[in-house]
């Protein structure tokens, strides 16, 4: 059997401009001498590493408790539609997979109730066979444990398995897998994806290659 691992944010859906805004608004308000470019560092990290991340970026230093309850009473909820923000042809890509017998899983730092939410509003549910979050796992993002997690739950190789990444840290733990990663190419955030194998600009590209690597 052979599959495609998916992550999710930048992969599945373009939530990553939303996030950068949202964690960046309170360093704008509070005057403190933070760039957006400094805040990508929390890409690919999950929500634990994401809030030290910008505790230790606030001056003077917050805690983990202090800066989640900054955001919890200083900034309005993000408002985050995302069918509105699902990649273009992932649907394509995914009913061709499914025709082809190709098993898919999600492997992502986001936690779990999260990735379930956007597979639902995104209708990619039967699609995807197993997820897991970075949360569920001894080591998140670019430790392998979330894609050896899905590999183990699919019942697959991982000589068999194709990534489908766009972060540094991703790329590095999908790579330390032993799966084939291709990268969607990043001209935004400024990420390191020199360790992928392939890389694309959509998910037309994505389907193109995938045929190529499994000869389908």
């Amino acid at each position: 059997m052979k599959a495609v691992i998916f992550d999710m944010d930048g992969v599945l859906v373009d939530s990553e401009p939303v996030y950068m805004n949202y964690f960046y608004e309170p360093f704008v308000r509070h005057n403190q001498d933070v760039s957006l470019q400094d805040i990508y560092s929390v890409i690919g990290t999950t929500m634990e590493d994401t809030w030290r991340i910008l505790g230790e970026a606030w001056q003077p230093l917050k805690s983990l408790e202090e800066i989640q309850e900054l955001y919890t009473h200083d900034v309005d909820e993000a408002f985050v539609d995302y069918d509105d923000l699902k990649m273009p042809h992932i649907k394509h890509l995914m009913h061709q997979l499914q025709k082809n017998n190709i098993k898919m899983g999600v492997a992502s730092a986001s936690p779990k109730e999260t990735i379930k939410r956007v597979l639902k509003e995104c209708q990619l549910e039967s699609y995807i066979s197993f997820y897991v979050s970075g949360e569920e796992v001894k080591a998140s993002k670019p430790a392998p444990d979330v894609y050896l997690e899905v590999m183990r739950a699919l019942e697959v190789k991982p000589e068999n398995t194709i990534v489908i990444e766009d972060s540094t840290l991703g790329i590095k733990a999908g790579k330390s897998a032993g799966a084939t990663v291709i990268a969607m190419k990043d001209n935004r955030f400024g990420m390191d994806q020199s360790e992928a194998d392939h890389f694309v600009n959509d998910h037309m590209e994505s389907y193109h290659l995938i045929k190529r690597l499994f000869d389908l």
